[in-house]
């Protein structure tokens, strides 16, 4: 799982770079928002969402 921390600005997200089998067997990238990503379940630890949305809520201020 990877995080990144963006301000969107135009566009959608693709998979028109990925090789034939990534695109079989990866699953699309999807920008959420702090709040949708508080609400998932995730495979990470607690801590390190914890973490994540720290460092989220710094770079706002």
């Amino acid at each position: 799982m990877i995080f990144y921390l963006v301000n969107i600005i135009d566009g959608e997200i693709s998979d028109s770079g990925f090789s034939k089998e990534e695109k079989i067997y990866a699953k699309k990238a999807e920008w959420v928002s702090i709040d949708e990503l508080k609400k998932m379940k995730h495979i990470c630890s607690i801590k390190i969402l914890d973490e994540l949305l720290e460092k989220v809520l710094e770079r706002k201020n």
